[in-house]
């Protein structure tokens, strides 16, 4: 959400994801696990090789169906492109 003014007074606006952020789907090697990531537009998208990303997990849930399990979705704030593993 971001704060837009309407006259005197200020509202909040929702815009989708995918206008603010390059979005992914990656894999966790060690787990297998699959998140979604989100790395601003305003950097540089990401490479297409293995990576160490760090930031901010958070998760998503549904408003349809609150029992559901959420998915894990990481903000990312920095990578790197490890030398060696």
């Amino acid at each position: 959400m971001i704060p837009v003014m309407a006259g005197k007074a200020m509202t909040f606006m929702m815009i989708p994801i995918i206008e603010q952020y390059n979005v992914y789907e990656l894999r966790d090697e060690k787990t297998s696990e699959t998140f979604i990531i989100a790395h601003s537009k305003d950097s540089d998208v990401l490479p297409q090789e293995k990576i160490v990303i760090a930031g901010v997990i958070k998760e998503l849930k549904t408003n349809k169906d609150k029992n559901a399990p959420g998915r894990k979705f990481l903000e990312a704030i920095y990578h790197m492109v490890p030398e060696s593993y």
